[in-house]
């Protein structure tokens, strides 16, 4: 009894930790209505006030009621979040932005965007549906500056030819088919969509697509393989192109490299090949399909090449010392198609000097980029420097690009100067990054968080840019010149000397054309 006792008495001894609600609503950020049995959740980080003063952490989750209501009780929190969601919304809900608790929070409210849909009929020549044809919307929106392929969905046509894909996030979309077999002789398609779908919140979009019968042929060849190794990873893939979009994939063995793709209706195509093992390996051959299949195609295997360079320093305006490159990474992001960007970080020989200043032994830091496969690309250098220029074999990569064939191209060669620009960015709420893009038009842009209102850049080259305010998600397309055009009427123009700048500011978030 006495032991207890004193436990007991040690739990009132205790602090009592104070109890808080949480409470508000979960709406549809376009209709604002109440979105019911939405799951909430709510993280965090519960202060201690006992003689350890550990965090614990704090988790709690709840469906809304019928008037898309929730209410949590909770102890003060160092550090909180509440997020919401709900089937046929999207997962990048406005969720609010983490908080401490210290007192209660009544009638917070969480926006979710609804998920939209494309639906629409299939139909051949004579106007008659095509049962069983698959329907695929890419995704396609800025990456990395530059327009690409993304998610895919996909829908199956019903017996009148319908095909509906939903929960499709806010987005452009190109639609295709890939051709469906009708007999073994017969296919119908492939059709694709004239133009770029464009899906908004809670948007159904119609459209309806002609996918035309045809003869069905097949194209057959080999490719000279390497032996694969007993130990090393081995794949290969054999693609049908017309233009930028897949139409068939076929088979293919590995030890021989004969391949076929079968049920192909008539037009012109580029065949490709992918071998993964060390080193990427790749064959393209142009083939067209007329009245008969095509046999005894063969392609000539090549590997995909190395590009070289080398970055250099230059002394500050005014100072007697030397500007080492430090721990930098060079990226190719290609501008044309789905090659994958292939990147390598390098750390110079270099170290600190007692003044904490940059300093280095040697004034070249070499660098090699494996695995690039024809294509044109842009150069993207990120380092503690001010990019002067990048050139290769006397062409100005910023401007034009690097342009990679079968063998390797001319040395890169990255000139890092000390003379660059700072320049505050004040923006108003909602803006969470600032991206700068050069006028005249370049082949890079600059990008900072906002933090505290602010996007404090530093390292610019001197010149003239235009800034512009994003959101959460806001991606634009700055690798393409006509879309750059299109966009710098939404920005605000700064012209960048060499130190420090006066500060601008941001007031609207800009969205791509």
């Amino acid at each position: 009894m006495l032991l207890v006792a004193l436990f007991v008495a040690v739990l009132l001894a205790q602090p009592q930790q104070p109890e808080h609600t949480i409470s508000g609503t979960v709406v549809d950020s376009v209709t604002g209505e109440p979105v019911p049995r939405a799951v909430v959740t709510l993280n965090g980080a519960q202060k201690q006030v006992g003689p350890n003063h550990a965090n614990l952490d704090f988790f709690r989750s709840l469906a809304t009621d019928e008037s898309g209501r929730f209410s949590f009780i909770a102890p003060e929190l160092q550090l909180f979040t509440l997020r919401a969601t709900r089937r046929g919304y999207s997962s990048n809900a406005d969720n609010l932005p983490p908080k401490t608790l210290s007192g209660s929070l009544r009638d917070a409210v969480i926006r979710l965007m609804p998920l939209g849909v494309i639906t629409g009929r299939i139909t051949d020549e004579a106007g008659e549906p095509v049962l069983g044809m698959n329907v695929t919307a890419t995704q396609y929106g800025p990456v990395s500056g530059r327009k690409v392929p993304g998610q895919q969905y996909s829908a199956t046509t019903d017996d009148l030819g319908v095909y509906r894909i939903y929960h499709l996030p806010v987005a452009s979309y190109v639609l295709s088919t890939i051709s469906a077999s009708l007999t073994a002789k017969t296919v119908y398609g492939p059709a694709y969509s004239q133009d770029e779908v464009r899906v908004g919140a809670g948007e159904t979009a119609q459209i309806d697509l002609r996918a035309p019968s045809a003869p069905a042929w097949s194209i057959s060849g080999s490719i000279p393989l390497p032996k694969p190794k007993p130990d090393g990873a081995h794949y290969v893939e054999v693609r049908l192109y017309r233009g930028d979009r897949e139409v068939r994939r076929g088979s293919i063995n590995s030890a021989t490299g004969a391949f076929s793709i079968r049920a192909v209706p008539p037009g012109k195509y580029t065949l490709q090949c992918f071998l993964w093992q060390e080193a990427i390996r790749y064959a393209r051959v142009s083939v067209e399909v007329q009245d008969r299949n095509i046999t005894g195609v063969a392609a000539e295997i090549m590997t995909a090449t190395t590009v070289k360079g080398h970055v250099e320093g230059a002394p500050p305006a005014g100072r007697n010392l030397q500007v080492r490159t430090p721990r930098f990474s060079v990226s190719l992001i290609s501008l044309e198609n789905q090659t994958l960007a292939r990147g390598i970080e390098a750390q110079p020989s270099s170290v600190w000097n007692e003044e904490d200043s940059f300093s280095i032994k040697n004034e070249e830091d070499s660098f090699s980029i494996k695995n690039v496969l024809p294509g044109r690309y842009a150069v993207e250098v990120s380092s503690r420097g001010t990019v002067a220029s990048i050139e290769s074999g006397g062409v100005d990569v910023l401007r034009h690009g690097l342009t990679v064939g079968a063998g390797p191209p001319p040395e890169l060669t990255i000139r890092l100067t000390p003379d660059g620009g700072e320049l505050p960015v004040k923006v108003a709420a909602g803006i969470t990054r600032v991206l700068l893009l050069p006028d005249p038009f370049l082949h890079f842009a600059l990008e900072k968080a906002v933090n505290g209102g602010e996007a404090h850049f530093d390292n610019i080259p001197p010149g003239n840019y235009t800034a512009l305010a994003l959101g959460h998600h806001t991606e634009l397309e700055y690798h393409s010149p006509s879309a750059v055009e299109a966009l710098r009427s939404k920005g605000v123009s700064v012209s960048v000397k060499a130190g420090k700048n006066e500060a601008i500011e941001l007031k609207q978030v800009v969205e791509q054309p």
